[in-house]
Order: C-alpha cells, then structure tokens, then sequence
C-alpha cells in the first residue's frame, strides 16, 4: 500500500513539474485596465499579413520583421520553444518565395514568341536538365513551347527570353533568373 502511495506522489511530482515546463513559463495575462503592449514585446506581435501596394517590398520587410523577431527570440529561454519553431518556419518561407519571385519585366523589353521547333532534330533533342534549373517538368515545358537544344537556348533574344519567363506556368521567370542562354552557350562551349 506504501509502494502505491509513493507512485502516486511520484506522478503527482512528475506531473506539476510538467505543468510548470509548458505553462508556467508563459506571460502572464495582460489586466484590461493596463494600456495594449502590442509594440513592446516583438515575439508575441502577430506578423502583418495585409498585402501591400509593392509586394517584393512588402515581403522583405515582412522577411527583416521575422528575421530580427527570431534572433531576439532565440535569446530568450523562457519563450523559445514553439514560438521559435514557427518563426523559423516563416523565415524558411518567406525567404523561399524571396528566392522564387520572378524579376521585375523591363519595360522596354516587348515580349516576342521565340520560334521554335515542331519536333526536335533527326539526332533526337538535346538533354535540357543539364541546364541548372531546369528539371524534367521544366524540360518538359520546354518542349510544350518548342525548345529542345541548347543552340535555341542560346540564341535566345531578351525579349524572347521575357516571353517564356511568362509563359512558363508555375516558374515564372526562371529563364531569365537561372540564365539559360549563358548556361547553353556554355554547354555549346565544352
């Protein structure tokens, strides 16, 4: 009977300090008579999720938000745990889309159709996933518009280079970012 009455009080132990780890560390409740500190502690502000009239612009801001956030967050040990986890989340996020957003057009460049191929050439088309950037779906794509070796690539004008950043369903602007007639001259090089 003693054997259970000291398990119990062990579990019991176990227990509040349980509760102490995961509750206890959390701040305290704001008193509706105390003025809003939504400025003051920078790790429980919300992150503004309202688009702005410049997204690129919005989301480094929101990336420097989220980045600066963390890194005091980090320092803090009483608050680090979940709070830490989804701030490193959103900064892994924000800094994928930072690395995903198509340039900005050049507004001088007018968009103009590449010609491009029926079918590639009687020796069978070139092997496009050499290119960095360009994977079997993109290869693919490039086939859906009729490219299927790097001297189309290579030969590709700034204005035909615009037109399939935009007509790339799902990558736009890869073309232009990853440089695929630098790297297809390349290729034709070596």
């Amino acid at each position: 009977m003693a054997q259970i009455w000291m398990q119990l009080l062990l579990a019991g132990a176990i227990g509040v300090l349980a509760g102490y780890i995961l509750w206890g560390a959390r701040p305290t409740r704001q008193e509706p008579d105390q003025p809003p500190q939504a400025e003051a502690d920078p790790v429980t502000r919300p992150i503004a999720d309202t688009p702005a009239e410049d997204p690129l612009a919005d989301m480094e801001e929101r990336l420097r938000d989220a980045t600066a956030r963390l890194d005091r967050c980090r320092g803090d040990r009483l608050r680090k745990d979940a709070r830490i986890r989804e701030l490193e989340a959103l900064v892994d996020e924000l800094r994928g889309e930072a690395a995903f957003t198509a340039p900005l057009p050049d507004p001088d460049v007018i968009p103009t159709r590449p010609a491009g191929r029926d079918a590639p050439r009687p020796g069978g088309a070139d092997d496009l996933t050499r290119i960095q950037g360009i994977g079997p779906k993109l290869q693919s794509l490039c086939h859906d518009l009729g490219i299927y070796h790097f001297d189309q690539l290579a030969a590709l004008t700034p204005a035909e280079l615009a037109w399939i950043d935009a007509h790339l369903p799902g990558f736009p602007g890869r073309a232009t970012r990853d440089d695929w007639p630098g790297q297809a001259r390349r290729l034709l090089e070596s």
